[in-house]
């Protein structure tokens, strides 16, 4: 009495394979590890199940909004990635962050400043004997 008949009688519910009204998907399993949920619910970033396969990690699934991304696609926050994460100042992308003279963004994603060691052209010096704090020469005063 409860079964609909499509090419073959099933009794209606997740995990039959067949998408019945209420639900958004059936991929004919009650995994959560795939796109479909066990509750017959697309699996997407931020509902508290971690896909594997898709997801290195689960947005709200952590304590520390740091742990992970915001489209769940990575679980490592990695400086020079073109994203500015937790921690970083800047982060202009792959290859582009250096430790070298007027790049705006150092290699450890913080912005260029005196006392990074590093002598931009608008600093005299920066962290050598004889430096002075403001990155000008204490004996040119």
């Amino acid at each position: 009495p409860n079964a609909t008949c499509n090419l073959v009688c099933l009794i209606p519910g997740c995990g039959n394979g067949f998408i019945d009204p209420w639900e958004q998907c059936d991929d004919g399993n009650t995994s959560d590890n795939d796109a479909c949920t066990g509750l017959c619910r697309h699996n997407v970033c931020g509902d508290l199940l971690l896909r594997a396969g898709d997801e290195l990690c689960e947005y709200r699934a952590t304590f520390d909004p740091g742990d992970c991304r915001y489209d769940c696609g990575q679980d490592l926050l990695d400086c020079g990635d073109g994203v500015v994460d937790a921690g970083e100042e800047c982060d202009l992308g792959p290859g582009r962050n250096a430790d070298a003279p007027d790049v705006a963004c150092r290699a450890n994603c913080l912005r260029k400043r005196c006392g990074d060691g590093i002598t931009d052209s608008d600093e005299e010096c920066d962290g050598q004997p004889g430096c002075a704090p403001d990155c000008r020469w204490i004996s040119r005063r």
